[in-house]
């Protein structure tokens, strides 16, 4: 994502711009809404299909050992007629426009006047998050790509088993103790830290089984609450004696602080997730893309009304150009059980079935078969935030800042600033990893798309800075907050007093400030243009 900086917005206005006044509450409830707010996404024909194809490959290989999901010789059987081995599946992926760096995808409609083969900043990034450092689609890069950490060494995060523990049993019972009577967000110090060191045993024996499949992954996401998750691995690395950052230190920051700014992230992430959900011009859900897919197939004349014209862009792209993917799935339908009625002469000869309702070809999302994998998407609608927002604080808490002064030019040249490396690189590597991770299970379950976990986890993060500025300007932090996005860029927030006495959080992106994460090129608030 790209945003414009202080300087760049400066020569671009003709007015001087004044440090105005605002009230505290006023300005910091204006940052969170403008980090929480929903984001729309621009979604081209071509896009879709690339990710109904992903969705589709996934769905096959569920049951796959993850550590044969980057064999191309794996060969994977349906039926006694039907097989097929990972680099036949990759070969049909890399045929869509999107996927193929050198074909030229049909894009998103644009503005009038505005050219339609032109793709935007924000698309052409989340084309290149599917590719390698070669510009190509891979199976290591099939699973990866959400963060900018998941790209390299093994596909699951070390601190994953650790989620295990806020699992609830099959019949809902079991919650952990541990968080049954957790404080309330406004509790005092003394509450939370007699609530962590009431736990902080249990935290040390945080322990789970690996995932050896993606439906294994997918369960341990989707039966986790974001919320429990969180505080889980909260505990279990302020149980560790972790010691937080020098800016934090001797601040009660391995516990009782950090527990309740994870609460406050929480629930404003679950805010800001179902605000998403609520959308009106929300995409449909993947699996009632692929319904309506399938019931195309059946009728092959164009007319429909006009929420079909671009699902049907989909399934011509996704015939033309993955045709055998598509066998794949209709006969994986078939092998399942769910592909019975999708016989074209049973369906011809019954009367019951309305011509609306034919299907020459099953191309429904493939069936689970478990009882763990809900596909219902509310079921993991606060997953990417959450995880966005709770990963960001910890690698803040953690794993940053950066040592050394802040080294940026107030021009904001965009030049790097000096000694860029996190306090501990391994762990901000593995919680970005660890997030990819959670927002993985959504896209297994065809519950969510891809561009949808990117822009969660973005999202949550953004959050998190709005929380990390507050600590700035209240003095909590005893100097700079830093850690590396999940774009790979430096997050560095330090406090600038105001002319007021008033002080106010700078954000810096790669050594640029940043005005609002946002919007790119707004304004702050508390800025009064004469």
């Amino acid at each position: 994502m790209t945003y414009l900086t202080d300087h760049a917005q400066h020569r671009r206005a003709c007015f001087r711009v004044i440090e105005g006044t605002c009230g505290e509450d006023a300005f910091r409830s204006a940052r969170r809404a403008r980090a929480a707010r929903p984001v729309h996404a621009d979604v081209g024909p071509s896009e879709l299909a690339a990710e109904m194809a992903v969705i589709y490959a996934l769905s096959l290989l569920r049951e796959v050992p993850l550590a044969e999901l980057e064999n191309p010789h794996f060969n994977l059987r349906i039926d006694a007629q039907t097989s097929f081995s990972l680099h036949e599946m990759l070969c049909e992926l890399r045929s869509l426009p999107w996927l193929d760096r050198h074909s030229i995808p049909y894009l998103a409609p644009r503005a009038e006047g505005s050219s339609t083969l032109t793709a935007g900043t924000e698309e052409i990034e989340r084309r290149a998050s599917r590719w390698n450092d070669d510009g190509q689609l891979t199976l290591r890069m099939l699973l990866r790509g959400m963060t900018h950490g998941d790209t390299r060494g093994p596909l699951l995060s070390q601190l994953l088993p650790g989620l295990a523990s806020s699992q609830p049993g099959t019949d809902g019972s079991g919650l952990d103790a541990a968080f049954e009577a957790m404080p309330s967000q406004s509790a005092s110090v003394l509450t939370w830290q007699n609530w962590l060191d009431a736990n902080r045993e249990q935290a040390k024996a945080l322990s789970g089984q690996v995932p050896e499949t993606l439906c294994d992954l997918a369960a341990l996401g989707h039966l986790a609450s974001p919320g429990r998750a969180a505080f889980a691995l909260a505990l279990s690395m302020a149980a560790k004696d972790m010691a937080p950052v020098s800016a934090l230190s001797g601040r009660g920051w391995a516990g009782a602080e950090l527990m309740a700014l994870i609460a406050e992230a929480v629930s404003l992430s679950t805010q800001a997730a179902r605000a998403q959900a609520a959308q009106a011009d929300r995409l449909r859900r993947p699996a009632v893309l692929a319904a309506r897919i399938s019931l195309m197939t059946g009728r092959e004349d164009p007319a429909g009304n006009a929420s079909e014209g671009v699902a049907r862009q989909v399934l011509e792209e996704l015939r033309r150009f993955a045709p055998r993917l598509l066998m794949w799935v209709h006969s994986r339908n078939g092998a399942d059980g769910s592909g019975a009625i999708s016989v074209a002469d049973e369906q011809d000869t019954d009367p019951r079935v309305s011509p609306a309702m034919r299907m020459r070809e099953n191309l429904m999302l493939p069936m689970t078969l478990r009882d763990d994998l809900p596909l219902h998407p509310s079921d993991a609608q606060a997953q990417g935030t959450v995880a966005g927002a709770c990963v960001t604080i910890l690698k803040a808490v953690y794993a940053g800042p950066f040592s050394g002064p802040s080294g940026h030019s107030r021009a904001g040249t965009g030049g790097p600033t000096n000694n860029m490396m996190p306090r501990r690189p391994g762990l901000s590597a593995d919680l970005d990893k660890l997030a990819s991770n959670v927002v993985l299970g959504r896209l297994v379950t065809g519950g969510y798309f891809h561009f949808e976990n990117l822009n969660a986890l973005r999202k949550g993060e953004r959050i998190a800075i709005a929380l990390l500025s507050e600590l700035v300007e209240t003095r909590e932090a005893q100097g700079d907050l830093g850690f590396f996005s999940f774009d790979g860029k430096c997050v560095r927030i330090s406090a600038r007093p105001q002319s007021n006495g008033v002080l106010r959080a700078e954000v810096l992106v790669d050594g640029c400030p940043v005005s609002d994460l946002s919007v790119p090129g707004n304004h702050r608030p508390t800025l009064r243009a004469v």
